[in-house]
C-alpha cells in the first residue's frame, strides 16, 4: 500500500496534460468570425432540442413501436453501504471502489431507455465485427457498456458512471446520418452516493445536454463561451423512478 501511495505521489507531481489547440489553425480558420456563426446557429437548435422537454410523455409522437430496455429486477434492487465517502486512491483523492463496489453502483444507477424504433437502425445492441472486418452493431444481443469517469466539482472529485447504447446506424436523411451511432448516459455522484446530476451526449460529441438535481444550477458563462443546454432539472433521485436519456435530437 504505501509503494502505491508513493507511485500516485510523484504521479500528481509530474503528470501535465496539455491543451490539443494550435494557434495558427485557429486563425487560419478564422476562428473568431466562425465562432459568432456558429453560436446563431446554436441557439436555434437549442430552441428546437429544449421543446419536447416542455411537454408531457404523452404528448410525444411515435412514429413507431416503443421499445423499452430496462435493468433486471436483481439490478433494480442493489442497495448501497456507502463505499465512496471511503473510497479514494491515496494521494489524489479520487473516489475508487472496486470491481464489485463499481458494478453495485452501476446496477443502481442504471437507466431505463425507450427508443421509439422504426428501423432495425432504432434498436440497442452489441458493438462487433463482420467478416470483412468492417465495424457493426448485432441488435439481437442488446446490451449497455458501463465504464467510471471523474469530475472536478467545487474542490471535490466526483465518480461518474457513463453508460453507452450502441445503434448500428443514424438513419435520419440529414448530413449527420450514417453506419454506427450511440448514446451516452452519465450518473455523476457526490461522496454519499446521491445524483448530483445527469447529462447526455452522443459518442461523436454532439448534443450534449445536462440535467441538474434538485439544490444545483446551471450557472450563466462567460461573454463569449458556449452555453450549456440544460433544458430540465432532474427529479429527485428514487430506485422506484428510474431516470433515462432525453429525447434524442433526431
Amino acid at each position: 500500500m504505501q509503494q502505491d501511495r508513493d507511485h500516485w505521489q510523484v504521479l500528481q507531481g509530474i503528470v501535465k496534460v496539455p491543451d490539443n489547440y494550435i494557434g495558427w489553425q485557429r486563425v487560419v480558420g478564422l476562428y473568431p468570425l466562425a465562432r459568432s456563426a456558429a453560436r446563431l446557429t446554436l441557439s436555434d437548435l437549442h430552441e428546437r432540442l429544449r421543446e419536447p422537454f416542455l411537454r408531457s410523455p404523452a404528448e410525444l409522437p411515435v412514429r413507431g413501436q416503443l421499445l423499452r430496455y430496462q435493468p433486471s429486477a436483481g439490478a433494480q434492487s442493489v442497495t448501497l453501504p456507502g463505499w465512496l465517502a471511503a473510497a479514494g486512491l491515496p494521494g489524489l483523492d479520487i473516489p475508487s471502489p472496486d470491481r464489485v463496489e463499481l458494478a453495485r453502483l452501476f446496477d443502481h444507477f442504471s437507466p431505463i431507455i425507450e427508443v421509439d424504433t422504426l428501423t432495425v437502425a432504432d434498436r440497442i445492441g452489441r458493438i462487433g465485427w463482420d467478416s470483412d472486418g468492417r465495424p457493426l452493431v448485432d441488435t439481437r444481443r442488446p446490451v449497455v457498456y458501463r465504464y467510471p469517469s471523474y469530475a472536478r466539482f467545487q474542490d471535490r472529485k466526483l465518480l461518474q458512471l457513463n453508460y453507452l447504447f450502441w445503434f448500428p446506424a443514424r438513419d435520419t436523411g440529414d448530413i449527420y446520418s450514417g453506419q454506427l451511432d450511440a448514446l451516452i448516459w452519465r450518473v455523476t455522484l457526490d461522496s454519499a452516493e446521491r445524483p448530483l446530476a445527469y447529462d447526455s451526449i452522443h459518442a461523436c460529441g454532439c448534443y450534449y445536454q445536462l440535467f441538474p438535481l434538485p439544490g444545483y444550477r446551471v450557472v450563466s458563462l462567460p461573454a463569449g463561451e458556449e452555453p450549456v443546454l440544460a433544458p430540465v432539472s432532474a427529479p429527485a433521485w428514487t430506485s422506484s423512478r428510474r431516470p433515462g436519456p432525453a429525447p434524442p435530437a433526431w
